[in-house]
């Protein structure tokens, strides 16, 4: 995969940082959720009782935050709360936006 983002214009969506420092990455977007969002979020999905506590504490704990921090530079992490539908919508609209402009520059 590395290989691959090296030619760049890729959107990855993945749960943690490990195994992408190497690789050149322009952004990197944390989607934040309420624990009670998640919680009926996980639930709604029919998520096992220890895997929806497990996803509660990684996020009690900022995980993915704090590997996003340890494997890159803090200049290109963005964070961004999706509790809402609103904010879910604006979501969208500013990483569309965002590519937009990344596909201007290159």
């Amino acid at each position: 995969m590395k290989d691959e983002l090296a030619k760049g214009g890729f959107i990855v969506d993945w749960h943690c940082c490990n195994g992408f420092a190497q690789c050149p990455i322009d952004l990197v977007v944390v989607l934040r959720a309420s624990l009670s969002n998640q919680y009926d979020r996980l639930n709604e999905r029919n998520y096992r009782p220890k895997k929806i506590q497990e996803n509660l504490d990684a996020e009690c704990m900022e995980v993915v935050l704090t590997e996003a921090r340890e494997e890159f530079p803090k200049e290109i992490i963005i964070e961004l709360d999706s509790n809402t539908k609103v904010d879910i919508e604006k979501n969208i609209e500013r990483i569309c936006t965002w590519i937009q402009h990344w596909k201007e520059q290159n």
